[in-house]
């Protein structure tokens, strides 16, 4: 009798594909202290969106994170709108975007304070009201600022560009004019600079510009500011207040432009001031008083060619 020795079937190795997995783009953590909401970005590149959404138990604070982020572990988290009185964000590293308001826009009763990190950040505003006061620190890095419209902040406004190359604007986009009740101040830090304030825009107080170093750019048009102070500091700045008939600004009491050391231009067209000090400071400076200004009285204008 032969004998027969079993075969073994020769096995098939396959690659078997994975699951597709997506690494989230970082976590922020959103933890409510009493009734300050407290906001805490990482190392990656974060980007949420905080609004008010109308759900069966009422208005509710949402924290959406976008493009791959996290809060607290998942997509979104909500809170209690009547919880939450103050709101206080820290995005600390990477390239951050954070926008405040939507559809249904965002209302904080107390105080907000924003701090970017070092980065490539953006910070957006549309449709919210801060009845408190408002502060911004965009920190190291080339940062953008944009107020879309239809904001108001009752209480001051502080933004702090620090280093970069920066650029801030204020403009209506659709929902309406922003508002900035109180005072609206602005540090440019070291860098170029570049803050456009348009489209309707309202200072109740002191608008404020302190350039510090750097070439530096302002252009208003279209807005109203109870009282102007703008300082260059040191760079080849422009000023530009005013674009003709109906595209001016109107500086309710002084207007006070310093442009410091370096070769500046100051261009004003179709605006009107209480009263008016202009001073070129050191350097190969130009005015351009394009027509239809009044210039109020007094009416100091130094310091130029």
């Amino acid at each position: 009798m032969s004998s027969r020795v079993a075969r073994t079937k020769p096995m098939r190795l396959l690659i078997e594909s994975l699951e597709e997995r997506c690494t989230p783009a970082g976590n922020v953590a959103a933890v409510l202290s009493g009734s300050t909401l407290a906001i805490t970005g990482d190392a990656q590149d974060n980007q949420i969106q905080i609004q008010i959404i109308i759900d069966p138990d009422g208005l509710s604070v949402v924290i959406d994170g976008l493009s791959g982020t996290q809060v607290n572990g998942a997509s979104s988290v909500w809170f209690p709108a009547f919880s939450v009185n103050s709101i206080v964000i820290q995005m600390n590293q990477g390239n951050d975007e954070v926008s405040l308001g939507g559809l249904f826009g965002l209302a904080v009763q107390g105080n907000l304070s924003v701090d970017l990190g070092a980065g490539k950040d953006e910070l957006t505003f549309i449709k919210t009201i801060v009845n408190g006061s408002t502060t911004i620190r965009a920190r190291a890095g080339n940062d953008t600022i944009n107020f879309r419209g239809g904001n108001t902040f009752t209480g001051p406004a502080l933004v702090d560009l620090a280093q970069g190359n920066d650029n801030l604007r204020s403009f209506d986009e659709g929902p309406g004019p922003n508002s900035f009740n109180k005072s609206l101040r602005i540090l440019g830090g070291a860098g170029d600079d570049t803050v456009s304030i348009a489209g309707n825009t309202t200072v109740g107080g002191t608008f404020e510009f302190q350039g510090q170093a750097g070439d530096d750019t302002l252009s208003a048009l279209i807005s109203t500011f109870k009282k102007l102070v703008v300082d260059t500091g040191v760079g080849n700045d422009s000023v530009l207040l005013g674009e003709g008939p109906g595209l001016g600004i109107t500086v309710q009491t002084s207007a006070t432009v310093l442009l410091g050391v370096g070769d500046d231009l100051l261009d004003v067209m179709g605006s009107t001031f209480g009263s008016t000090f202009f001073d070129g400071g050191p350097g190969t400076d130009t005015f351009l008083n394009l027509g239809g200004n009044n210039f109020g009285v007094p009416s100091v204008i130094v310091s130029f060619p």
